[in-house]
């Protein structure tokens, strides 16, 4: 979840948690206040009845002049001096709504007139003052409510303004390679965001440097250690053609000619690695694929046949794509090279598909000893062959990086499938 979303709701659910307190506490507030003023309402009828009975008014004068509902009755004697208000609801009959609930307050008070003790009761209808109370309840619900939204809305496209130099970053840093050109962030007057791309472009800054500098270091190291590799492999080739060793010295010579070897071959492909790093292999022209394939093929049949190799061509089209020729030798050079390498002993298969959407080559081999996501890590060996230096596949993916191409690995029924897919 994106942080302004997950900001916005917690924002929104603490708004709505108050916003339904708040409502909780006016409706309260404004009840109370209907019970206070009603309550006043009938201590002021209190005292008209009492003067009015003091006077000798009759029952009809009360009526016509409070318009409560009022009981008189005489009792024995007083019992309390203090006002009871009591609460009630009452059912009543509307003709065209049917039973309704009332709800009243009524003050009970006693008193002394002419010498006699009564008890006086005035009821006043709450239902009135409640159906104001919720009337002015829901208004402010609904004035809530879409101030909420507002809120919710206005916060959304405030945050997105405010954080949008942010994302702009975070874009950029996203596509950005070290490869590539420098990044520019955008300047912005919001303090942590510009520290933060101060930060970023220092980093970035310093990731450039240390990759360029590892690039230099590494074609220089490559090239520099060419010539005198060539010289102790060819002096050591000197030395195996002399016949006055004995048999562990011819031993010794032999491993340490391999060594060299493969050293020789370890520094071709680091300088090759780095030149696809460093675009060397420019231009391209339009070639097609499948006759590419078929050259390869011819190449490297001496290997096919002494390993007894059945090369199997399914759904075999004509592709032509854009691509450099030196590029593409590589490429094809070190998918079919491994496939031939890593296959059976004796009586393997070799499968080429070609069509528009890519290419999969399929050889027959043992299974492979490292996991799918690291066989196109530098110097992993997915089989036991001694002398692989484990670069193959590292630069048949640096290869298909180059060329915006992709490419998966998965063993199956005792078969490496490798799929490459390109863009149409």
């Amino acid at each position: 979840m994106k942080l302004l979303s997950k900001t916005n709701i917690f924002t929104s659910i603490v708004t709505l948690a108050l916003f339904t307190l708040g409502i909780l506490i006016i409706y309260n507030v404004i009840i109370q206040k209907f019970d206070s003023e009603l309550d006043e309402h009938l201590l002021i009828n209190k005292a008209q009845v009492i003067d009015g009975l003091r006077k000798g008014k009759p029952m009809v004068y009360f009526y016509s002049n409070i318009g409560e509902k009022i009981e008189i009755k005489k009792i024995p004697k007083i019992t309390s001096t203090n006002n009871v208000f009591v609460n009630y609801t009452k059912n009543e009959v509307d003709g065209e709504e049917g039973e309704e609930e009332l709800n009243f307050r009524k003050i009970i008070f006693q008193t002394i007139v002419f010498n006699e003790a009564i008890e006086v009761s005035i009821t006043s209808s709450l239902s009135e003052r409640r159906e104001i109370g919720e009337y002015i309840s829901g208004v402010i619900i609904l004035f809530l409510f879409f101030s909420l939204i507002i809120l919710f809305l206005l916060n959304s496209f405030i945050s997105k303004y405010i954080w949008s130099p942010f994302y702009s970053t975070l874009s950029k840093i996203k596509n950005w390679k070290v490869e590539n050109k420098s990044i520019v962030l955008e300047k912005t007057n919001i303090l942590e965001f510009s520290e933060l791309n101060a930060t970023l472009n220092n980093f970035i800054r310093k990731i450039e440097e240390d990759y360029t500098n590892l690039k230099d270091f590494t074609e220089n190291i490559s090239h520099e250690t060419q010539t005198p590799v060539a010289i102790i492999s060819a002096k050591i080739e000197m030395l195996m053609q002399e016949k006055n060793y004995s048999s562990k010295q011819q031993e010794m010579l032999a491993e340490t000619y391999k060594a060299v070897q493969r050293l020789k071959r370890l520094n071709e492909t680091i300088v090759m690695l780095t030149r696809i790093d460093n675009s060397n292999y420019l231009g391209s022209e339009k070639i097609n694929l499948s006759h590419a394939i078929h050259e390869k093929l011819l190449e490297l049949d001496d290997f096919i046949k002494a390993k007894n190799i059945s090369i199997i061509e399914e759904g075999f089209h004509s592709v032509e794509k854009e691509i450099n020729p030196l590029l593409l030798n590589v490429l094809l050079n070190n998918l079919l090279i491994n496939a031939i390498k890593h296959n059976l002993s004796e009586n393997g298969y070799l499968k080429i598909l070609l069509n528009e959407n890519g290419m999969v080559i399929e050889n027959s081999g043992v299974p492979s000893k490292i996991d799918k996501e690291n066989v196109f890590e530098k110097f992993k060996r997915y089989t036991t062959i001694e002398d692989s230096i484990g670069l193959g596949l590292s630069i048949i993916k640096k290869v298909l990086d180059s060329l915006k191409w992709t490419i998966t690995y998965e063993y199956k029924n005792g078969a490496h499938i490798f799929e490459i897919n390109w863009p149409k």
